[in-house]
């Protein structure tokens, strides 16, 4: 999963749009499971955004 991907399913869940590159990860995560990312909303408004990798069929 990259950025843009990322970036893709928060606006498809939340309505919310994020560029990719206000979102810090330091490499895609490539991997099931939970996951912790840097999101950058504003200035000096940077949360952990936690993300959950599921396989789907």
């Amino acid at each position: 999963m990259t950025a843009a991907d990322l970036a893709e399913a928060i606006a498809a869940q939340t309505g919310v749009t994020v560029d990719r590159k206000d979102i810090h990860m330091e490499e895609p995560i490539r991997s099931l499971g939970a996951h912790e990312v840097r999101v950058h909303l504003f200035h000096e408004v940077d949360p952990a955004v936690a993300v959950e990798v599921i396989a789907v069929e």
